[in-house]
């Protein structure tokens, strides 16, 4: 597979199957995204509904700095730490553990 530059855009393959593989009657699950559909179709082969052949959905994915793939159009959640710090904080609050919870926990003892 060729080397990508961060922000480049390409095509990728979904290849994508039927939860429910004994009526169809499921949502779509994906089984994995691939740099050809080649290797798509070889994944789907024979992996959906009663045996039949999965799909492939072509899509364009952007390459990250961090040389992670992103499909264009999905929503990637981030949270800063301190946000995820504040709000452990409320629930471990509202737990009211004891002292003694709290050390074996290696929490610090409330004053």
């Amino acid at each position: 597979m060729p080397t990508r530059s961060p922000g480049e855009v390409f095509t990728a393959y979904a290849a994508r199957v039927n939860e429910d593989l004994t009526e169809g009657r499921g949502p779509m699950r994906t089984l994995g995204v691939f740099a050809t559909r080649a290797l798509a179709v070889r994944a789907v082969k024979g992996q959906d509904v009663m045996g039949t052949d999965g799909q492939i959905k072509e899509t364009q994915v952007v390459m990250t700095d961090s040389g992670v793939a992103f499909e264009i159009g999905e929503v990637v959640q981030t949270e800063l730490e301190s946000d995820v710090y504040e709000r452990a904080a409320k629930k471990l609050e509202a737990a009211n553990l004891t002292d003694e919870e709290r050390r074996v926990l290696g929490l610090k003892t409330r004053r």
